[in-house]
């Protein structure tokens, strides 16, 4: 849907350094994405508790985690993520989004909905909370 490379992301992605706690990785985890401003930024202007925000961006990251690091040489895996009617999917997608940005991932494609009005609630709202139409994105 978006293009979200940057020089700078791209630079990130060459630097990532996994981080490994207690000995070992998480389970079905290939790697440890860093949080950097584009997710400060968007945990930010979504204004939620220190622990609501903490808790989304911890969830962020155990879904990049289990993706192709974007450092390293071109893979498939296919995951999927669902949640029920209005359990938070559109704000998890997007932290996702801009965590991918902040660790070098070029681009990031969303398929957000099943009927015209869903899909332009979701994109709308993802340009909206990314900020893609303004500061120059």
């Amino acid at each position: 849907m978006t293009d979200i490379g940057s020089d700078k992301a791209a630079a990130t992605a060459q630097n990532l350094v996994t981080v490994v706690v207690g000995g070992q990785m998480k389970p079905g985890h290939r790697w440890s994405p860093s949080v950097g401003d584009e997710t400060t930024d968007l945990l930010t202007h979504l204004g939620l508790s220190k622990e609501s925000a903490g808790r989304l961006r911890d969830e962020a990251i155990d879904v990049l985690a289990r993706c192709v690091p974007p450092s390293s040489k071109p893979d498939v895996e296919t995951g999927l993520v669902v949640g029920y009617v209005q359990s938070g999917k559109t704000m998890s997608f997007t932290t996702v989004a801009s965590l991918a940005r902040d660790n070098g991932y070029r681009v990031v494609i969303v398929i957000a909905g099943t009927s015209k009005p869903l899909l332009a609630q979701s994109t709308a709202r993802l340009a909206r909370d990314l900020r893609i139409d303004s500061d120059n994105r």
